[in-house]
């Protein structure tokens, strides 16, 4: 019941993760699952996948709802996403780039699942990290699903005026830009250089980056220039 919280399949440490158990534990009761024909096993990756047949998922869906746990459930697989895509954008900004992008592309229902239960159960945490930490990932692999998560989170990171809000703006400025929307993109922006001065915030030093690229792209060639430069330094 509780993999039913799964889009698009799961790894063994995702089950252990959302369920509560140990990979041990986890691992033996998936094997019965198995051998019952309940949960199915890809092997054809580098790692083992495990997924249910759509009609088996729905109705464990109900039954996991049911049972009062859904909610926890699903505060497990927010987290755990959040977890996963916060070690993604560190890969991203790496020497293991592409690492980031094997995941993103793997695990974007599980991650767009995650953001719309964390957002509309206002998990602001998670809410926040996954749209920080997965958009400018996903663009870059030409993906459009999640274009509209930073801005759908902003009012969360406002209002808890959570750490990692600079990365938000950012990649609200990154969504924006890719949508034409140049001015929104450049107001997001530089309000997440304004907080990179803000002892509250973590500092997302791509902001330069992003913020300037979108300058130029509005026609503000050296305001852009000069907020690449600030960047670099």
């Amino acid at each position: 019941q509780q993999a039913s919280v799964f889009a698009g399949g799961f790894l063994l440490d995702a089950a252990a993760a959302v369920t509560g158990l140990n990979d041990f534990e986890a691992l033996d009761i998936l094997d019965s699952l198995v051998r019952k024909s309940l949960v199915h096993v890809d092997r054809t990756g580098d790692e083992v996948r495990y997924f249910m047949l759509e009609t088996i998922r729905q109705f464990a869906e109900e039954e996991l709802a049911a049972s009062g746990e859904s909610i926890e459930a699903r505060r497990r697989h927010s987290e755990y996403f959040a977890d996963r895509s916060d070690v993604a954008f560190a890969m991203f900004h790496s020497e293991h780039e592409r690492l980031a992008y094997l995941f993103v592309d793997s695990e974007i229902a599980n991650l767009a699942a995650a953001f719309r239960w964390a957002l509309s159960d206002e998990l602001v945490d998670p809410a926040v990290r996954i749209a920080a930490h997965t958009h400018q990932v996903a663009r870059r692999r030409l993906r459009t699903e999640t274009f509209t998560w930073p801005e759908q989170a902003l009012d969360l990171g406002h209002r808890s005026e959570h750490q990692r809000l600079p990365d938000l703006l950012t990649a609200a400025c990154d969504a924006a830009q890719g949508l034409g929307r140049l001015d929104d993109a450049v107001e997001h922006g530089l309000a997440a250089v304004a907080l990179n001065e803000d002892a509250r915030y973590d500092t997302a030093v791509h902001a330069y980056w992003q913020t300037g690229q979108a300058l130029g792209d509005r026609g503000d060639f050296e305001a852009g220039i000069r907020l690449m430069r600030v960047g670099a330094e």
